[in-house]
């Protein structure tokens, strides 16, 4: 697996042209920054993503994809209230890609969910004979715009607290529980994740980005309002940026347990969701779980930035995808 970070004005340079190119329609403003910086024509094909179920929230990104890359798209219409309907829309849009040996996979992350997300990696993980798969990441710049750090929020309310399909994990009975959680702003989906599963033991992840110190992470507030709560769980730091270490890290927390069951909640970027992935596809005993929010920010949920983050999976990191 390989890491870079580019300007967005590099980006279509850097992946050049050809292969297929898979985003996502959603209301945020960053559905949009990396594919319009690709020519209409410079992809074989495009599949965008989209959830059907709250397509009119989108502020008609989804039209605004269409109508840029034109004849070369199709749809893949997904439901955040059906992951049977998402999987078998990912599948049927995705599977037939990954089937051509010849050509690579583009897919900009920036803005799925992280269960279509999870469920993405899993289709690509059954028809996994494409060449190379790369993910692109666009990373924002503020999230919860305006709003003082202790008052941020991306979602309010849960509903479902689901396995994430494809990863249902090996869960005997007899076994005690190990619960991971990568913890991010939206604390009390973490709170109610913990409710639900009653662990024996219980891992929180703090995503922590370089030497910050801690008050500046995103994340902090969220953390530590769970760990209150939670006082004898073990604390541990991840990368959210770095799919890489973060992959190390969680990897570290399911050995730790040997012989327990082992659920991950993937809580905070999608880098670190996808490493989370990357996990629970080399070892089939690791379980997913994902809890549907009911009220997103909607209209102030992130402010676009400049940078993107490159992951290529290579080799060893394509066949465990």
């Amino acid at each position: 697996m390989l890491l870079r970070r580019v300007g967005i004005e590099n980006i279509a340079n850097l992946v050049g042209h050809g292969g297929h190119f898979v985003c996502s329609a959603s209301f945020e403003k960053r559905s949009l920054t990396i594919p319009l910086q690709f020519a209409a024509d410079v992809f074989d094909s495009v599949v965008i993503c989209e959830n059907i179920n709250h397509a009119e929230l989108h502020q008609g990104h989804g039209a605004t994809l269409r109508d840029h890359f034109g004849a070369n798209c199709r749809m893949a219409w997904l439901n955040t209230d059906n992951p049977l309907e998402t999987g078998d829309s990912l599948f049927g849009g995705i599977a037939d890609l990954a089937r051509d040996s010849s050509q690579r996979i583009v897919v900009d992350i920036s803005t799925f969910t992280h269960e279509s997300l999870l469920m993405l990696l899993r289709v690509l993980y059954i028809t996994r004979q494409c060449v190379n798969v790369t993910l692109l990441y666009s990373k924002a710049t503020e999230y919860s715009i305006g709003d003082r750090p202790e008052n941020k929020w991306l979602s309010k309310g849960v509903g479902e607290i689901r396995s994430v399909l494809g990863f249902p994990g090996r869960v005997y009975p007899s076994r005690a529980l190990h619960l991971i959680v990568l913890v991010g702003l939206e604390y009390q989906r973490t709170i109610d994740i913990v409710g639900r599963y009653e662990p024996t033991e219980i891992s929180l992840g703090y995503g922590r980005t370089g030497d910050l110190p801690s008050t500046d992470d995103i994340g902090h507030h969220g953390f530590w309002k769970v760990h209150a709560i939670y006082e004898g769980a073990r604390e541990f730091t991840f990368s959210p940026l770095d799919p890489i270490a973060a992959r190390r890290k969680i990897s570290d927390q399911v050995k730790r347990t040997d012989g327990y069951n082992v659920i991950v909640a993937p809580m905070n970027t999608k880098l670190s969701t996808i490493a989370a992935g990357l996990v629970a596809c080399e070892n089939d005993n690791v379980q997913l779980c994902y809890a549907k929010a009911l009220v997103y920010n909607y209209h102030n949920y992130s402010r676009p930035g400049e940078e993107v983050f490159v992951v290529e999976l290579e080799g060893e990191d394509r066949d465990n995808l």
